[in-house]
């Protein structure tokens, strides 16, 4: 039942028996076969064939997927348990944004390994988007972000503000951007479009580049104030901050992160 459990999850997930296959290293009939073989256990239908590779999932599969998720979670959790010989000891993937990750996740890790020893971490940098992605797919437990997307499903806090300011050398024409997904890129659109500015775009993909690139005289940007160091700067209007968030799935009492929630926010309220 475990092997179904995980065909239907990638299913569910490509919606596309192919690309299904294709990832789980599994005949494109057999996959077909379960599927079916799950549907007539279950007398529901999970997916509604459209056209030769679309499929749309039902209201049964959209149940089922988010049921099969925490049955797979808590069987990662046990074989973990076990291959380390302490059912005392857990795994946690944090996935979190550039920034968070640069420049506030290192300021509580000492403490968050202190509270929790028995935990081994993960850590991730990916853009808010694939964040929260990981997360809905179990396959992140933390996701810090900075960009308010959708988290229907999910339990979400803002923690702090993070003040953004205007940095490098005025007379550079370059302007640093960041790539099209990044939380950051607004602000710097935003303040380029209400000065009418027309700079030369030199696109940069990582805040400790656009960081060092600026130490040499490279160009301009937005960024936080936290990573700028000594970099001259400039202040910028209160609209040029952003909310910090914090998102987990919810869990119950039973649950080995229960409570890890309410430690986060309690740092962050003394720290920020």
């Amino acid at each position: 039942m475990l092997q179904v459990l995980q065909v239907f999850v990638k299913v569910y997930e490509c919606r596309n028996f192919t690309k299904a296959s294709e990832l789980l290293f599994i005949s494109q009939p057999t996959i077909s076969l379960k599927m079916k073989q799950l549907e007539e256990q279950l007398n529901v239908t999970l997916f509604i064939r459209k056209g030769a590779k679309s499929i749309q999932p039902t209201a049964q599969a959209d149940f089922l997927y988010e049921q099969a998720m925490t049955m797979l979670d808590l069987w990662k959790q046990t074989v973990y348990s076990i291959e380390h010989e302490s059912l005392e000891v857990m795994s946690c993937t944090i996935a979190c944004s550039n920034t968070f990750g640069m420049y506030y996740l290192p300021e509580m890790m000492p403490q968050f390994i202190e509270r929790f020893p028995n935990v081994e971490f993960t850590l991730t940098i990916m853009n808010s988007e694939e964040a929260v992605q990981q997360l809905q797919q179990h396959e992140a437990d933390i996701a810090f972000v900075e960009k308010p997307i959708d988290t229907t499903g999910l339990y979400k806090k803002v923690l702090f503000q993070d003040e953004l300011v205007l940095v490098g050398q005025k007379q550079s024409p370059q302007w640093l951007m960041r790539e099209k997904h990044s939380g950051i890129r607004y602000f710097n659109e935003l303040y380029i479009a209400e000065n009418n500015l027309q700079p030369q775009f030199m696109y940069v993909n990582n805040s400790e580049m656009m960081r060092q690139l600026l130490m040499r005289g490279v160009g301009r940007t937005i960024m936080p104030k936290l990573a700028i160091g000594t970099l001259p700067h400039e202040e910028l209007p209160d609209k040029y901050t952003r909310n910090m968030y914090f998102i987990m799935r919810h869990v119950d009492s039973t649950h080995p992160l229960y409570g890890i929630e309410q430690w986060i926010e309690s740092f962050f309220a003394e720290h920020f």
